[in-house]
């Protein structure tokens, strides 16, 4: 943590910052620096959001890379689907994956994820369109940031005849 208290001469006003270094998604290095935080703590949080959200390793949390995730692509997004794929992942991909990191997430995680849709008697099409965007979020972790596997693709897709069926039982 590189955190230093600034002291102004004029008005005698303490205020804190921070400098640091991070690497961008091409693994380049670059300095940041962020001034005007009004206590240590709060300049220390800055710090650790920050390099959290830029932290290109698959072992970052799932709840972390959705961020970068989102970042990226806002630009090929058009605003109505940005904000489904934001509703998505807010409401049943980070309650689920939100605390796991990207490379501990299990082929029997997802089933597990699979099977609580399945219980929380959705369309089959919705659960289809979550299990989409979850492959999406990995496949991209997986293209661009070395992620071995892919566990969405692993646990395989939802089986509409079997949730139908499932879902007839549940009523």
């Amino acid at each position: 943590m590189t955190v230093y208290k600034k002291v102004s001469s004029a008005t005698g006003k303490v205020s804190w910052f921070c400098t640091f270094y991070y690497k961008d998604y091409q693994g380049k290095r670059h300095q940041k620096k962020k001034e005007g935080f009004t206590t240590q703590r709060e300049a220390k949080q800055f710090e650790r959001d920050f390099i959290a959200q830029y932290d290109t390793s698959t072992s970052a949390l799932f709840k972390d890379f959705v961020k970068v995730y989102l970042a990226d692509k806002k630009r090929q997004y058009r605003a109505v689907t940005e904000k489904e794929v934001s509703n998505i992942i807010k409401a049943r991909l980070t309650p689920f994956f939100g605390e796991m990191a990207l490379c501990e997430i299990q082929p029997s995680d997802v089933r597990r994820w699979q099977n609580d849709l399945a219980a929380d008697g959705l369309q089959s099409s919705t659960a289809r369109s979550y299990n989409q965007t979850l492959s999406a979020i990995v496949n991209y972790a997986c293209h661009l940031y070395g992620l071995k596997t892919n566990p969405a693709q692993l646990a395989g897709k939802i089986d509409t005849r079997n949730y139908k069926a499932e879902k007839r039982q549940l009523h």
